[in-house]
C-alpha cells in the first residue's frame, strides 16, 4: 500500500467511500471511479494513496476489522479477565455470554451497522488471497472467547465448545442478514429499513438463552 498519513482527509473519504461501496455492490461491481466519486475526490487519489483497488479493499477491511476490535474490547477484555482466574462460576460465565449474544443482536440489527456488516459478509465468501481480517477479529474477540468461556465452566472438550458458539453466533448473524425474510414473514417488508422490533430481540434472546442453559447446565 502507498504510505499516507492516516489521518488525512481524502485519505478517510476513500476508505469510508469503499466500504460503503463495496458493502453495497461487492468488488467487481465497484469501480475506482465510483469510489473516487462517491468521496469526492479525484481519480488519481486512489492510485496515490493505495496504488490499485485490492489495495483499498483491504485497507476498507482493515478499517471495519479495527472497528470491530474496539466495539468488542469492553466484552472481551471482560472474558480475558474471566479466564484467568481459576475460580470462575457458571452464573458469572452464564452472565457473559448473555451479553455477548445481546452486543451481537444489536450489531446484526443496528441500521447504523449495515454497511459495515454487508462487507463483512462479502468477506466471508469472498476471501481474497487468504486475507479476511475482519473474519480474525471476529473469531478472535467473540467466537473463540465464547468457546473458551464454556469450556472454563463445563467438561465440553474445545472442538465442540467452537461448534457451540459458531451455533449461538452464526443464528444471529442469519437473522441480520436475511431480516427481510423475518420482515416478510411478519407481514411487515414494507419497511425494511426499521430498527428491530423489541419483542423480536427478546425471541432471539431466548432461544440463545436455553442453548447456552443447556450447555452450562443450569
Amino acid at each position: 500500500m502507498a504510505q499516507s498519513a492516516k489521518d488525512d482527509s481524502t485519505y478517510d473519504r476513500l476508505i469510508l467511500a469503499g466500504v460503503k461501496l463495496f458493502s453495497q455492490y461487492g468488488y467487481d461491481a465497484t469501480s475506482t471511479r465510483m469510489i473516487a466519486q462517491e468521496a469526492g475526490v479525484n481519480l488519481s487519489a486512489i492510485s496515490f494513496h493505495f496504488s490499485a483497488k485490492e489495495h483499498l479493499l483491504n485497507a476498507c477491511l482493515e478499517f471495519i476489522a479495527d472497528k470491530t476490535a474496539k466495539y468488542y474490547s469492553d466484552i472481551s477484555t471482560k472474558i480475558k479477565t474471566l479466564l484467568e482466574r481459576d475460580n470462575i462460576t457458571k452464573d458469572e460465565a452464564y452472565s457473559c455470554l448473555l451479553e455477548i449474544v445481546n452486543a451481537q443482536i444489536t450489531v446484526a440489527f443496528g441500521l447504523q451497522y449495515r454497511s459495515s456488516l454487508n462487507l463483512i459478509y462479502w468477506e466471508q465468501i469472498n476471501c481474497m488471497g487468504g486475507y479476511h481480517p475482519v473474519t480474525t477479529t471476529l473469531f478472535e474477540k467473540i467466537e473463540k472467547s465464547m468457546a473458551m468461556l464454556i469450556i472454563a465452566v463445563t467438561d465440553i472438550p474445545y472442538e465442540k465448545a467452537l461448534i457451540a458458539s459458531r451455533f449461538i453466533n452464526g443464528s444471529i448473524i442469519s437473522f441480520g442478514e436475511h431480516s427481510h425474510l423475518v420482515q416478510y414473514a411478519l407481514g411487515n417488508d414494507e419497511n425494511p429499513n426499521q430498527e428491530l422490533r423489541p419483542w423480536i430481540r427478546l425471541e432471539i434472546v431466548h432461544y440463545c438463552d436455553a442453548v447456552i442453559r443447556d450447555l452450562l447446565k443450569i
